[in-house]
């Protein structure tokens, strides 16, 4: 049985992926292990339609200092808004029985029943008023050459009734033979505004400047 916290925060969250919204984002990386050394700094806007990426615009991908090209922007573009890998929230109607569930005040704790890549264990806690404010989670299958993994979000209100992920933080630490490492990436989500239709948001960031 889910328990009446999850099903209040599912049904608050499910309003946040309403109407058209276009925002910012910055993704930054920095992997360290053995000689390989690399920072990615990477500027974008997006434009969502619900929980539907529509169109994602690259304004800058920075690597280890330098600019990258047109066709590594392109590249990253199509990624994001091709992209078909997507965490099962566990405070998502439609993946209540991938998960068990605990409670503990205004803290969440759940467990999956799949144990893919598309699922993980971790918590949540939930305000007075049904948001989720802040998600935690290790996920079930690591990519290759990892051995742990946390990722962490936090969620506030970007607009008069919404609410979205503001940052998130993914770590990871493994090896490769006898080479130790590990990697973080972040990213920030800013800039929130709402429109009336694609045609309009679409419109407003071919506009944009970075």
């Amino acid at each position: 049985m889910v328990p009446a916290i999850v099903s209040q925060a599912a049904t608050v969250a499910a309003g946040d992926h309403a109407g058209v919204i276009e925002y910012r984002v910055r993704q930054i990386g920095q992997v360290d292990g053995g000689p390989i050394h690399q920072h990615d700094d990477i500027s974008i806007a997006v434009v969502t339609d619900g929980d539907k990426v529509v169109r994602v615009r690259v304004f800058s991908y920075v690597q280890d200092g330098a600019q990258q090209s047109d066709a590594a922007k392109a590249q990253v573009q199509s990624q994001l808004e091709n992209g078909t890998e997507r965490f099962a929230n566990p405070f998502d109607v439609r993946s209540f029985a991938d998960y068990s569930f605990s409670v503990d005040g205004s803290t969440v704790h759940f467990v999956s029943l799949k144990r893919d890549a598309d699922h993980g264990d971790g918590w949540f806690q939930v305000d007075a008023t049904g948001h989720v404010t802040k998600m935690t989670y290790t996920p079930d299958v690591m990519p290759k050459y990892v051995s742990s993994a946390t990722v962490t979000l936090q969620r506030g209100a970007v607009l008069p009734g919404f609410w979205a992920t503001t940052s998130s933080v993914t770590s990871f630490k493994g090896h490769y033979l006898f080479i130790h490492g590990g990697a973080t990436f972040t990213t920030l989500q800013s800039t929130f505004r709402r429109f009336n239709d694609r045609k309009a948001a679409l419109a407003d960031l071919a506009s944009l400047q970075e």
